[in-house]
C-alpha cells in the first residue's frame, strides 16, 4: 500500500512537468548531486577577484611588438566588414529562439518579455540597432552575475571551483544578432582555420576525433609510427587579451564602426558573486572574452587563429584551446620524429609568450601510436624525451583526448571500460527509484544520462572486437531493462531498442500480418510479458481439473485494444486489467476476451481502450485447467509405495507446454521472470526437484 502511494505520489509529480521541474523534484528525492545547491564555503570577494584577474598579464612591451607583427599582416578579406540594421521579425525570431529563463543584472528575463513582446518589439529593434550604428554597447548588460559550481565533493579553495555566467537575456539577443553577421562575414572570407572544430555548425569534438583517429590509422596502415602531443592550454578563455584581440579583429578588414563596437563590447565589463541571497562586490574585469558569452567563442576562435601558422613540421587539429600535434614516420626516422615535434612546440612556446596564452607542461601527454610489432621494437631501446619549455614529457602508453580514450595500438578496452564503468555507476544511483517512475520519466533518464555516454565518439571506434562490441551491447540492454523493469535473464528485442533510442523500429500492418502468416499458430507480437505472479491450487485427489490465478506484467509494443496469448484446454473465470497511471487508478481496463477452440490456442483479451504504446499494464486472469493425459504440462502420475498408492502431481513446461498450466506467452523467443506460489492439500508433501532451492527454502519447508 506505501509503495503504492509512493508510485502514484511519484507519477502525479512528474506528469507534464518541465525539464527543469522535472529534475528539480528528482534532486529532492535525493537522485544524484546537485552541487550547485552546496552553501558557498570560501571568501566570496576572493573568490570573484579569483575568476575576474587573468592567470597571466603579458608584459607591456611584449604585447606591444606582438601588436605591430599584427598590424603588419596582409588584409585576406577583400570588402570591409559593416553591420547591418535588423528588423523587428529577426529579432522576435531570436528573442523566441533562446531557451534562458535566467534573469541577469537587470531584472528582465524571457518570461517578462514574451507576455508584451508586440508592444515593446519595436523599441528593442530600435536599441540594438543603435547599438550597431554607434559602436556602444550598453553598460547595464555589461554587468554579470557569477554563480560558483563545485568542482569536487567538498571544495575548500577557489580553484575548486567553476564559474557559471548569468548576463542579461537582451544583451544574449544582441550578441547573437552580431554573431550572425560576423559569422557570415568570415565564412564567405573563409578566415577560420578548416582544422578549427570547434564552436562552428557541423563541427563538434566528434568531427575533430573523426580526423585524428582516421590519420592514425592510417598511418598504422602504411607500416608508421605516429608521434601524438595533446597540449593543455591553462584556463585560455580568460587569458585572451582585449589589445591584441581588437588587432586581430581589425587585420580581417573589419569597418571602424565594427572595432568600435568590439571595444566596446569587451571593456568596462563587472562581474560579482551571487548565491541566493549571499553577494558579492562588483569586480572589474579587464581580460578574457567574457564568461558565458554568445560571442566568446567565436571570437576565442579568432584570437587563436595565428597559432598554427608557426607549425613547420607537424600535422594539427583544434577544437577551441584544444592542440592536437602529431607526425607521421618510418620505424628508422623516429628520432626525427622527436627532433621535428619538439622544433614545433618550441614554437608553441614562442607564440603563446607573445600572445598571453599558458601552457601547462605537465598535463600536455605525448604517445607514440602504431602496431603492436612496431610498438614492441620501438620499446627495445631507450628513447630521448619531447622537451617543452625546458620539461621532459613523458611517453604513454594511453592518452584521453577530448573525452575518448586512445590506446597507443588502437585498441579500444580502455574506452570500453570507461564507458562501462561510467554507465554502472550512473546505473546505481537510478535504480533507487526505478520502481517508482514513469515510463516516460525513466526514458528521459536514459536519454539524458545514459545513452551519451554509449554514444559519445563512437563512429571514432568502428573496428571494435566481437568481445568488446558484446560489453556495449549489455550496456544498452541494461538501459532497457531498467526502463521495462525486466531481469537479466530476459532476451531484448530490437523493437524495443530502437524506441528508447530515439529510432523506432514500426510494426505496421503489413508486418502484423506477415507475422501472423504461420497458420496463425505464431503470436502477433504487438505485446510481451515481463514478470509472471502464478497461484496454483493443486489436489490430486480431483483428477478433473485444477485452479490458478495468474498475474502477468504485459508491455505493448504499439498503441492496441488487444493483446494475444496462449490458453490451452481451460476455462477462463475472471480477468481484470490495470495500469500503474495515477488516471487509470481502480479502473478496470478489461473489455471482453475470446478463446480460440482450435488448435491454434489463443486467448485474445480486449480492453475498454486503446493501450499505449511502451506503457506497462498488469493482466489478471483466474481460471480453471484440466490436468494434461500426458506428460504435456501439469499431470497427476501415480506409484504404488509401501503397498499404498501416491498421487503425485508433476509439471512439463517446456515450450507449447507452459500454455496447459496458466495463460502465457508460450513462445521461446518471449521469455520473462516467474513467481509461482503452489497451494495443496496438508497431506501432500513438497518433492525437491532438480531446480535447486535455496537454503532457507529448505530450512521453512522442513520446519513447517
Amino acid at each position: 500500500m506505501i509503495r503504492n502511494a509512493k508510485r502514484r505520489h511519484i507519477h502525479s509529480s512528474v506528469e507534464n512537468c518541465s525539464a527543469k521541474n522535472l529534475w528539480r523534484f528528482l534532486h529532492s528525492l535525493g537522485f544524484g548531486r546537485c552541487r550547485k545547491d552546496l552553501p558557498l564555503s570560501v571568501d566570496k570577494d576572493g573568490l570573484n577577484q579569483h575568476f575576474s584577474s587573468p592567470p597571466h598579464i603579458l608584459d607591456p612591451l611584449t604585447k606591444a611588438l606582438t601588436i605591430t607583427n599584427i598590424q603588419a599582416l596582409p588584409i585576406v578579406a577583400s570588402t570591409p566588414f559593416y553591420f547591418t540594421p535588423v528588423t523587428e521579425s529577426d529579432i522576435k525570431k531570436i528573442i523566441l529562439s533562446i531557451p534562458s529563463k535566467a534573469v541577469g543584472s537587470d531584472g528582465i528575463g524571457r518570461d517578462m518579455l514574451l507576455p508584451i513582446l508586440s508592444s515593446i518589439l519595436s523599441s528593442i529593434t530600435s536599441i540594438i540597432n543603435f547599438s550597431l550604428s554607434s559602436g556602444t554597447f550598453p553598460l547595464l548588460w555589461k554587468l554579470a552575475f557569477m554563480v560558483p559550481v563545485p568542482k569536487i565533493s567538498v571544495p575548500v579553495e577557489f580553484k575548486h571551483y567553476r564559474p557559471i555566467s548569468i548576463l542579461p537575456f537582451l544583451s544574449k539577443v544582441l550578441e547573437r544578432v552580431v554573431l550572425r553577421q560576423f559569422s557570415c562575414f568570415l565564412s564567405s572570407n573563409n578566415l577560420l582555420n578548416p582544422l578549427q572544430s570547434g564552436f562552428r555548425p557541423s563541427h563538434s569534438t566528434c568531427s575533430a576525433l573523426i580526423k585524428i583517429t582516421d590519420d592514425l590509422r592510417k598511418a598504422v596502415d602504411d607500416s608508421q609510427l605516429t608521434l601524438l602531443t595533446l597540449l593543455d592550454f591553462s584556463n585560455a578563455f580568460n587569458c585572451v587579451d582585449h589589445d591584441i584581440l581588437l588587432s586581430i579583429l581589425r587585420s580581417l578588414n573589419i569597418s571602424g564602426s565594427v572595432a568600435e563596437w568590439f571595444s566596446s563590447y569587451l571593456s568596462g565589463r563587472r562581474q560579482r558573486i551571487r548565491v541566493d541571497d549571499i553577494e558579492s562586490d562588483w569586480c572589474d574585469v579587464t581580460a578574457g572574452v567574457p564568461q558565458g558569452g554568445v560571442l566568446s567563442p567565436i571570437l576565442f576562435s579568432v584570437f587563436i587563429n595565428t597559432l598554427v601558422t608557426v607549425l613547420k613540421f607537424t600535422s594539427y587539429h583544434l577544437y577551441a584551446d584544444d592542440l592536437q600535434l602529431y607526425v607521421s614516420c618510418g620505424p628508422g626516422e623516429v628520432l626525427e620524429a622527436i627532433d621535428r615535434m619538439t622544433a614545433d612546440l618550441e614554437a608553441v612556446k614562442t607564440w603563446t609568450a607573445a600572445y598571453g596564452l599558458l601552457v601547462n607542461p605537465t598535463k600536455t601527454q605525448v604517445m607514440f601510436v602504431g602496431s603492436r610489432y612496431h610498438l614492441a621494437r620501438l620499446r627495445n631501446g631507450p628513447l630521448p624525451p619531447v622537451t617543452f619549455d625546458g620539461v621532459s614529457l613523458s611517453y604513454c602508453n594511453n592518452v584521453k583526448n577530448l573525452g575518448l580514450h586512445i590506446q597507443n595500438n588502437l585498441s579500444w578496452e580502455l574506452q570500453v571500460s570507461e564507458v562501462s564503468r561510467k554507465i554502472y555507476a550512473s546505473m546505481h544511483g537510478l535504480k533507487r527509484l526505478q520502481n517508482f517512475l514513469p515510463y516516460s520519466t525513466k526514458v528521459t533518464l536514459v536519454n539524458s544520462l545514459l545513452l551519451p555516454i554509449i554514444d559519445y565518439a563512437d563512429v571514432c571506434y568502428p573496428d571494435l572486437t566481437e568481445e568488446l562490441l558484446d560489453k556495449l551491447d549489455r550496456l544498452l540492454n541494461l538501459c532497457i531493462r531498467y526502463i521495462f523493469g525486466l531481469q537479466m535473464r530476459l532476451l531484448i528485442c530490437l523493437t524495443l531498442l530502437g524506441l528508447v533510442c530515439g529510432n523506432p523500429v514500426q510494426l505496421t500492418d503489413n508486418s502484423i500480418a506477415l507475422q501472423n502468416t504461420y497458420d496463425n499458430y505464431v503470436l502477433p507480437g504487438e505485446s510481451f510479458p515481463t514478470f509472471y505472479d502464478v497461484q496454483l491450487f493443486f489436489d490430486p485427489e480431483y483428477e478433473a481439473s485444477f485452479n490458478g490465478t495468474v498475474a502477468i506484467r504485459v508491455v505493448p509494443r504499439i498503441a492496441t485494444q488487444e493483446i494475444v496469448l496462449h490458453a490451452m484446454e481451460m476455462e477462463i473465470l475472471s480477468i481484470r486489467a490495470y495500469s500503474d497511471l495515477p488516471s487509470d487508478e481502480n479502473e478496470n481496463l478489461f473489455s471482453s476476451y475470446t478463446l480460440a477452440t482450435d488448435d491454434t490456442h489463443l486467448l485474445k483479451i480486449q480492453f475498454t481502450r486503446v493501450l499505449d504504446a511502451l506503457q506497462p499494464i498488469t493482466v489478471e486472469i483466474s481460471y480453471s485447467a484440466q490436468y494434461a493425459p500426458n506428460m504435456f504440462g501439469v499431470y497427476v502420475s501415480r506409484y504404488v509405495e509401501n503397498g499404498a498408492t501416491v498421487s503425485l502431481v508433476t509439471s512439463q513446461l517446456q515450450p507449447t507446454f507452459a500454455r496447459r498450466a496458466f495463460p502465457c506467452y508460450d513462445e521461446p523467443a518471449l521469455k520473462a521472470v516467474f513467481r509461482t506460489t503452489i497451494y495443496a492439500p496438508p497431506a501432500y508433501n513438497v518433492v525437491e526437484t532438480n531446480m535447486p532451492l535455496r537454503a532457507d527454502i529448505l530450512k521453512y519447508v522442513a520446519n513447517n
